[in-house]
Order: structure tokens, then C-alpha cells, then sequence
């Protein structure tokens, strides 16, 4: 993992919906070196927030895609840890998850995701949405470079 550029962190403890976004994102020419799977929360955590190379390690991230639903430590707990811990809580973050419900989506905006979508059952939709990510965050929105902010 040493050197590698990650521009999208992915948390999902879902293989196939690793699978398909791996695929979905090569598709737009995202290498597969610049993502990086976790299956856990805690893992999420580990890489975003341990150890002493954390800014070579996030360098180049410009993304996290996050699941809720995932064990050890759940998608909403991730969250509330990166939105105060600097230098990663002006990290742009997805939720990508199979809950519509109205309290889940509540929660995820109150603890600072910037964007919360629900994940299609359709691989073809689910390659779509994953497009209108990219586009949208890696390409149209403008977010401050890693640790911008004290």
C-alpha cells in the first residue's frame, strides 16, 4: 500500500457491492490502485485517522464512499469521528447505502455527510450513480486540499 495514490476511500463490508463499484469505477477510468477497499468501520478509521504516514497515505484522497450497515464500527460512527477529527473531517463523504430510512438519512446529514444515496439493486443503475459520484465529486466540486483547515 506504500505510495499508492488513493483518491477514493470505499467502506463496505459487501464484496459484491465492492465488486460492482470497482467495476463501475475502472469503467471511468479510475485505476484500481487508486481505490481502496476496507470491509469495516474500524478499518475506515484506521486508515483515515492511525499511524505516523496518515498524511502520505490520504494525500491524494479525494473521496470516501461509505456504507452504514457494516460490523465493528458502523457507517454512522465513522462519520462522527472523521466530522471532528482534523485533519480529515473536510473529507468529502458518500453514503451509499440499501437504507431508505427516513431516520438513517436524517442522522448521516446531522453528522456531516455531504451526500447521502441509496444503492440500486440493478447493476446498471448502480454503475450510473456511481458515474454521477465521480463526476460530480471528483470532477465538478471543489473541496479544500487535505488539511486546509486548522
Amino acid at each position: 500500500m506504500k505510495n499508492r495514490k488513493v483518491r477514493i476511500l470505499l467502506g463496505d463490508d459487501s464484496h459484491t457491492d465492492a465488486d460492482l463499484a470497482f467495476i463501475s469505477l475502472k469503467k471511468l477510468g479510475i485505476k484500481e490502485e487508486e481505490i481502496y477497499w476496507v470491509e469495516n468501520g474500524e478499518a475506515v478509521l484506521n486508515y483515515l485517522m492511525e499511524g505516523e504516514d496518515l498524511e502520505s497515505r490520504t494525500a491524494a484522497l479525494q473521496l470516501v464512499i461509505l456504507d452504514l450497515k457494516m460490523p465493528r464500527v458502523s457507517g454512522k460512527m465513522v462519520l462522527r469521528e472523521l466530522r471532528k477529527y482534523y485533519p480529515v473531517y473536510s473529507l468529502p463523504v458518500v453514503i451509499w447505502s440499501s437504507s431508505a430510512l427516513k431516520e438513517d438519512i436524517e442522522d448521516c446529514y446531522d453528522l456531516g455527510a455531504n451526500s447521502y444515496l441509496i444503492k440500486p439493486i440493478q447493476f446498471r443503475e448502480f454503475q450510473e450513480k456511481m458515474e454521477l459520484i465521480v463526476k460530480y465529486w471528483l470532477g465538478i466540486n471543489k473541496t479544500p486540499s487535505f488539511g486546509a483547515r486548522p
